[in-house]
């Protein structure tokens, strides 16, 4: 009985034929039968290959590769060292976890200075006023796009919700200071802001 092909082998298939295509489109078009006199894979196997017929072995991915002259993990992404890929995925969570911290500091000092209040957040965006209070207190985590939807709402930058709070209240206090000023106004401005431990 001929094994089902699963979701992810369908997709690895996929990607292995196009980077297959790609590699040898750009490594001065190399045609079929010569990547198999390269590799001493059979033509038909490579066809198949290209075909999403079959996913080559890593040993098979590894004489492609070195024929085409790329890493093997160019052809086949499964092949991507594993360690590596958890500590792209760790560095990821602890960018995310650190933007999540940002965003919930930044929007209860921009809902304190411009006076909005959660419903009036609520009202402007389509969120709810329980999902916004539990952002703000950090028991639910925002969807990726809340950050863009408030900042458009606030008419700011989406990096004014994400940066952090130091650099926040200085871009905040300073983007606000009209460019005509006195210089007698902006040093008074300049000693507030140092003396609040601003800058």
């Amino acid at each position: 009985m001929k094994r089902k092909t699963t979701v992810l082998e369908r997709l690895a298939r996929e990607e292995i034929s196009r980077n297959i295509k790609y590699y040898m489109t750009l490594n001065k078009k190399i045609t079929l039968q010569q990547l198999a006199e390269l590799t001493g894979i059979p033509k038909s196997t490579l066809g198949n290959y290209t075909r999403k017929a079959n996913s080559p072995t890593p040993e098979a991915v590894e004489k492609i590769a070195r024929a085409l002259e790329v890493d093997p993990e160019d052809i086949d992404p499964r092949l991507v060292n594993i360690e590596e890929a958890k500590q792209v995925v760790q560095n990821s969570q602890k960018l995310f976890d650190l933007e999540k911290e940002n965003f919930r500091t930044n929007l209860k000092f921009l809902m304190k200075e411009k006076k909005i209040t959660e419903r009036e957040i609520a009202k402007m965006t389509g969120y709810t006023i329980g999902a916004i209070s539990h952002w703000l207190t950090g028991l639910t985590t925002p969807p990726a796009e809340a950050a863009t939807n408030i900042s458009k709402a606030l008419n700011i930058p989406v990096s004014t919700l994400l940066s952090k709070h130091s650099e926040n209240l200085k871009m905040t206090i300073l983007d606000a200071i009209p460019d005509d000023i006195t210089e007698e106004d902006a040093k008074k401005i300049i000693l507030f802001i140092k003396d609040k431990k601003y800058l």
